[in-house]
């Protein structure tokens, strides 16, 4: 588990080889770093966290999955799923889920894409794609 998946940690070269660096969240969380549980300390990427990491609530896998799902909408409608006003805004936005669909905003987006990108970000986790190689399998379909 990474925890704050976001563009800035996804570097790729020029033979395609993809690297995710800054393991900085997840390492302090495996080290028990206090700094994780404060209450009303919330760390990691507003634009990029799911509900339950912003609601402070148990992160496993599946809030990775929605740091890939946000990734994914930006990078095929061109605008992130949430951004108006502040991180605290941004972050209420993620906790209600009000996305637009990213078939709406990329009219040439194939409507399973948008419907898998959404089903990335699902609010509720037990919605979403339940690890990374069940979201891998299915985008594999789009390649």
């Amino acid at each position: 588990m990474h925890r704050d998946l976001k563009p800035a940690n996804v570097l790729i070269n020029d033979q395609g080889l993809l690297k995710i660096v800054d393991f900085g969240v997840a390492a302090a969380h495996r080290e028990g770093d206090t700094q994780l549980t404060k209450t009303g300390y919330v760390i990691g990427s507003p634009k990029y966290m799911a509900p339950e990491q912003i609601l402070g609530k148990k992160v496993d896998e599946r809030a990775d999955v929605y740091a890939v799902g946000v990734m994914l909408y930006e990078m095929l409608t061109g605008v992130p799923p949430y951004a108006r006003g502040d991180h605290m805004s941004v972050m209420y936005q993620h906790v209600q889920g009000r996305a637009r669909a990213p078939c709406e905003i990329n009219t040439a987006l194939p409507k399973e894409l948008g419907e898998l990108i959404m089903r990335a970000m699902a609010v509720d986790k037990t919605k979403r794609f339940q690890n990374m190689e069940e979201l891998r399998t299915a985008l594999q379909r789009f390649q």
